[in-house]
């Protein structure tokens, strides 16, 4: 008997242990989300001032210069730092967390997160050649993608509290709103075009 509690305990601490490590490996999404959104912010209309700026220059009969590219090329190398930092932290995720459900929403956040990574070379190369007005329409479609990938923070918390946890649901709202509420539900998982 006493061989069967200690392989019973060891099992248990085995599994805890298992467990413990899918949700830290999980955990680091969250800051790099919070860093990639901030840079997101703080870059997202560098694209379009400088669409606007070229096309004002071109119709004048000048010139873009490349010292007018800086603060584009500026803004994409931070958004390569950033985002860098978010696939590293979701890789490491996609690789150790094993309980199926939330090891989906983990993936299903990634692929999220690479629409938004082709969404903003789309943006910066429209920037260099397209008319200001769609460039400006890229940026509110990169700004829905970018909305995106917010709402699937929550899936992905909410099936590793009920799946890796074990726990239910915390009711997180404040004044009737839930602070991870999604719009629209997630029924299938978004694809790269």
């Amino acid at each position: 008997k006493e061989l069967e509690a200690a392989e019973k305990r060891l099992t248990d601490e085995l599994e805890a242990q298992r467990k413990h490590q899918q949700l830290m490996a999980i955990s680091p999404i969250w800051v790099e989300l919070v860093n990639l959104a901030k840079t997101y912010s703080d870059i997202s209309t560098v694209p379009e001032e400088f669409a606007v700026d070229r096309d004002r220059v071109t119709r004048m009969g000048g010139v873009v210069t490349s010292e007018s590219l800086i603060p584009v090329q500026k803004a994409l190398g931070q958004w390569v730092d950033v985002t860098t930092d978010f696939d590293t932290s979701c890789s490491n995720a996609l690789m150790m967390v094993t309980e199926p459900k939330t090891a989906r929403m983990v993936s299903e956040l990634y692929v999220q997160f690479r629409l938004v990574q082709k969404g903003i070379s789309v943006l910066a190369a429209k920037a260099l050649v397209e008319d200001p007005l769609k460039v400006q329409d890229a940026r509110l479609e990169l700004d829905k993608k970018m909305e995106g990938l917010r709402l699937r923070r929550r899936a992905v918390i909410r099936s590793a509290r009920e799946n890796i946890v074990g726990a239910e649901w915390l009711d997180l709202s404040i004044d009737g709103v839930d602070p991870f509420e999604v719009d629209e539900p997630i029924s299938a998982p978004p694809t790269i075009t």
